[in-house]
């Protein structure tokens, strides 16, 4: 696979027709939580497109992720994924539909015993049986994010910036339905900032549904789809930014 194909379209996840409205990824309706993080939330993110939310620290954009990755409940409103109500989901439900999300940690936790190609690669064993193609795509992404995936020595001894660009390479290497970044570009270079933003955008155009979480408005405004606004809690849509 060459670099220029990283992420390619999926044949099984191919657009919908024209005219044909995709299914929303995740949907919340007047969701809260019991901690109070999320206030009456109502919020969708649509498949195959970019949805960016953006708020200061605390605003709860860190709980927003918690409940679409299912490490949250809410405990009133409700919360779909991928039509199915998490509020009724048992436990290999749940297990199921938690494979088909890929989360980048704004602190991402990686092994740090084991090298960059083995970091990316074992949540694909818990998904998938590895093919070489897996292994290629996920080489080609790191590389592409110019992290050298030959490189045997431990992560523990990789840069912050490397160990986040490794985070967001494991997370587009799942190839998820839904993928939320939270603050994706925190503390990259510009030059890395831009190529983790185009592996974003990319992953799109599998059908990937994409929600990036930011506390910088410019950064939101800039990115096509859905602009939403976050504040105490509290969702506001801001506007629409015209895919590009």
């Amino acid at each position: 696979m060459r670099q220029s194909e990283v992420n390619a379209p999926r044949q099984d996840d191919a657009p919908s027709a024209p005219g044909q409205a995709r299914p929303p990824a995740a949907r919340l309706v007047m969701a809260s939580t019991i901690d109070g993080l999320l206030e009456k939330v109502s919020f969708s993110v649509p498949a195959g497109e970019i949805t960016a939310v953006y708020g200061p620290a605390g605003a709860g954009k860190t709980a927003l992720a918690d409940v679409l990755r299912l490490a949250k409940r809410v405990n009133a409103g409700g919360c779909d994924l991928f039509g199915e109500n998490t509020l009724r989901l048992n436990a290999n439900r749940r297990a199921h539909l938690k494979r088909r999300i890929g989360f980048i940690a704004q602190s991402p936790t990686l092994f740090d015993h084991l090298s960059a190609i083995q970091n990316v690669l074992a949540p694909l064993r818990l998904i998938r049986r590895l093919s070489e193609e897996d292994e290629r795509d996920a080489a080609d992404v790191a590389q592409y994010l110019g992290l050298k995936m030959r490189d045997d020595r431990p992560v523990a001894f990789m840069s912050g910036s490397e160990r986040r660009r490794l985070a967001v390479a494991r997370a587009v290497a799942q190839r998820p339905d839904l993928l939320i970044a939270d603050e994706p570009c925190a503390g990259l270079a510009p030059d890395a900032a831009g190529r983790v933003l185009k592996l974003l955008l990319q992953s799109r155009k599998s059908g990937t549904a994409v929600l990036i979480l930011t506390q910088d408005e410019d950064l939101a405004a800039s990115l096509p789809g859905d602009l939403w606004r976050m504040a105490d809690g509290i969702m506001s849509p801001p506007g629409h930014v015209a895919a590009s």
